[in-house]
């Protein structure tokens, strides 16, 4: 499996990121709507928008990134990697001026 490139290309990780401001389970995300309105805000605070949308668009954007992720794993090495939302974290990082996700 090569997934140093995941990491790379898709910020498909298995080790957590330094600075880490936010983290959260894709779970709870999916099943607690207070917990993906904190999500939100927080990243709403840290983009800097008053446009709830903003975050909204921004978030689903990087996690179709998974997805890709995802199909790169069954494409270049004919191999599944359990993504579902019980397997996944999601961390926010600043890179300078910028928050990131992995």
């Amino acid at each position: 499996m090569r997934f140093e490139e995941a990491e790379q290309y898709f910020r498909l990780t298995t080790k957590d990121q330094e600075n880490v401001s936010y983290e959260v389970r894709v779970n709870d995300l999916v099943s607690d709507q207070h917990q993906m309105l904190r999500f939100l805000e927080m990243y709403q605070s840290q983009i800097g928008t008053t446009d709830k949308h903003v975050p909204a668009v921004a978030f689903c954007k990087w996690f179709s990134l998974v997805a890709a992720g995802f199909q790169y794993f069954v494409s270049v090495d004919n191999s599944a990697v359990d993504l579902s939302p019980g397997n996944l974290t999601i961390q926010a990082y600043p890179v300078g001026d910028y928050t990131f996700f992995s």
